[in-house]
């Protein structure tokens, strides 16, 4: 096991591979045993099995990978969408999902939030800012606001700002740190608190 993972990893690292065959190879790696995904679809915990039958479409009956684009780019979508989530639970991927989000122009599939249900969640504040843009003006009750936004967006469609997949550059800070650590720091810091955890244990 060990001579076959280091082979692995020096081809993974310096053979060629071609761009369909690494996302192929990135479908594996999350049907892996050692992968558990606290899935922002349905909210379970999914691993080897529900990531299993997502890969096993991409392997034919000699164990070797065949598959044709299609199939690839469905399989890839189904992983992405069963792993990636901006939900403020469990299941949440981080700021890595809200850049995968920008990357493929999700907000033009965000939902119409100038509802009742929606509005009721924002703060005077909130409500009124959201009427610089539209030709409703802010009433001295704050239900009449929202009343009057619900009926301005009932055939519109307004996007809270705040809900928009693009990050504020203070909120990317702590993800582009990861940047200036060269790997090898990070393994090593890696290493030093598992023994640290080791020693405590």
């Amino acid at each position: 096991g060990d001579l076959r993972t280091d082979a692995l990893h020096e081809a993974l690292a310096h053979a060629p591979i071609e761009d369909d065959t690494l996302t192929a190879l990135l479908v594996l790696a999350f049907a892996g045993q050692n992968v558990s995904v606290a899935s922002g679809a349905d909210g379970h915990a999914y691993g080897f099995g529900r990531m299993a039958r997502h890969a096993v479409r991409l392997i034919g009956p000699d164990g070797r990978l065949a598959y044709d684009r299609e199939t690839l780019q469905q399989v890839a979508r189904a992983v992405l969408v069963d792993v990636l989530s901006t939900r403020e639970d469990r299941t949440q991927s981080g700021m890595v999902a809200r850049v995968a989000g920008v990357a493929i122009g999700a907000d033009a599939h965000l939902p119409n939030m100038g509802t009742d249900d929606f509005l009721s969640c924002l703060s005077r504040q909130a409500l009124e800012a959201a009427c610089s843009d539209t030709s409703v003006q802010p009433k001295p009750r704050v239900k009449d606001t929202r009343a009057a936004l619900v009926e301005h967006f009932k055939e519109g469609h307004f996007v809270y700002p705040a809900a928009r997949f693009a990050p504020e550059l203070a909120e990317l800070s702590d993800i582009l740190k990861a940047r200036d650590v060269p790997v090898e720091d990070d393994e090593q810091s890696e290493d030093n608190q598992a023994e640290s955890d080791g020693e405590e244990g």
